[in-house]
């Protein structure tokens, strides 16, 4: 398609708004799942080092 302009390109013939509220839920949802992954990180990360913090202290109490 080849839009003449740019109000052209936004209203994509009338199904502008079908189209960009997807476009925004689509990005919506990878920021939320970024930021989902990162706060699992993160709490793996605190579990791991507790694991081994407890697993340290066993050893040294064996």
């Amino acid at each position: 398609m080849h839009w003449q302009s740019v109000n052209e390109f936004l209203t994509m013939g009338g199904h502008g708004v079908y189209v960009w509220s997807v476009v925004l839920l689509c990005v919506l949802m990878l920021v939320v799942e970024g930021l989902s992954l990162r706060q699992l990180k993160q709490k793996t990360r605190k579990r791991v080092r507790r694991i081994q913090r407890l697993a340290s202290k066993k050893v040294f109490n064996e």
